[in-house]
């Protein structure tokens, strides 16, 4: 491993430079560990994100090196996977940062096993972890956490960008760019293996629920637009304490937000939205007194566009607005009982 010294210095700013040419929170965690794994000289790393209290996130990242006529070509693999466990050792040192918050490094084998804590702002929010012979030494310590708060700062830049300013939630934006990836992620959600690999979670399917506050042009008529964001705000906060570890809640324009949720079947995607409905509705609301929403969901097909699937929850979303309000349906169940037809995929935009 070539050690890092003041010579190789403008390469090691390099590296930085292109990190922060990404506009992709995603992408950027991958060339995090791009970045960081040569420096060190390893070849397996990963990046833990704590999703939530229950919710792990992990890309793994893994080099490999090859041989050739014009001489060493390296490959980099990269994975991505929620709650499927961990190796014991990774998940020992993993909880370790995750309750102290500071670096953790610990004997495996030969050689030692490290893991750095990743913080976004104030919060704790993740960590970086590899293994190697021998630990850093301070320059190797310096330059891993010079580049750690460099791709934190960043990343909360990128983050704010994706988050609507009054709610906080992920905004449309958000949305629109990962929506493929947010949808397929959550099938693995709901069951986290053990710690040690092996038994993955059973499949799960992933539903889109489409949510609109109850007369909310009437709520900023009678008592004005600043009790109106006041609504906004408390209904978010609402929804997202009805939600289980892993699902997400976007605001998608206005008074509509849109759900992302992984369920075994419709009676659990059923439960979920019921539960979503029955927070707003027993609330009270400051100067408003009673709000309620209504939503329509529809099942994630993976060979459906997303468009297809917003739209299709949207169709439920208005028909439980004809039905009166504070009610969920879904686009499924709907065109089973010959409510609606089925639409076809074709000539509609993404979004």
């Amino acid at each position: 491993m070539a050690i890092p010294t003041a010579n190789n210095m403008p390469g090691i700013l390099n590296r930085l430079g292109k990190m922060t040419a990404i506009r992709n929170a995603e992408l950027l965690e991958q060339s995090l560990l791009k970045t960081l794994c040569p420096l060190l000289g390893v070849f397996d790393s990963i990046l833990c994100r704590f999703e939530s209290d229950t919710v792990l996130r992990v890309v793994d990242h893994h080099r490999s090196k090859t041989v050739t006529e014009f001489g060493e070509q390296y490959e980099d693999r990269i994975s991505e996977s929620i709650n499927l466990g961990l190796p014991a050792p990774v998940d020992a040192i993993v909880r370790s940062v995750r309750l102290l918050g500071t670096v953790s490094i610990q004997r495996e084998g030969e050689g030692f096993l490290m893991a750095y804590p990743l913080h976004v702002g104030p919060e704790l929010c993740g960590c970086f972890v590899f293994e190697r012979e021998r630990t850093p030494s301070d320059l190797e310590d310096g330059i891993i956490r010079g580049v750690l708060e460099v791709f934190s700062n960043y990343y909360q830049l990128l983050d704010a960008s994706r988050r609507d300013r009054l709610t906080g939630l992920l905004n449309r934006q958000a949305l629109e760019d990962n929506f493929d990836k947010i949808a397929m992620l959550p099938m693995q959600r709901d069951g986290e293996a053990p710690a040690g690999g092996g038994k993955r979670a059973a499949p799960q399917s992933c539903w889109v629920g489409v949510i609109d506050i109850d007369h909310f042009k009437k709520i900023n008529d009678q008592h004005g637009h600043v009790i109106g964001d006041e609504v906004l705000l408390l209904v978010s906060r609402l929804m997202v304490s009805a939600l289980r570890g892993g699902d997400q809640i976007f605001r998608y324009g206005g008074e509509e937000f849109v759900c992302l949720m992984a369920t075994a079947d419709f009676e659990g995607a059923r439960q979920a939205m019921e539960r979503l409905r029955g927070t707003v509705e027993r609330h009270v609301f400051p100067r408003v007194g009673q709000v309620t929403i209504s939503i329509g969901f529809a099942r994630v097909d993976p060979f459906s566009l997303p468009g297809v699937v917003i739209a299709n929850a949207d169709r439920a979303l208005y028909h439980s607005k004809e039905q009166g309000r504070n009610s969920a349906h879904c686009y499924e169940l709907l065109v089973e009982q010959g409510i609606f037809k089925q639409i076809e995929s074709g000539g509609l935009e993404l979004f």
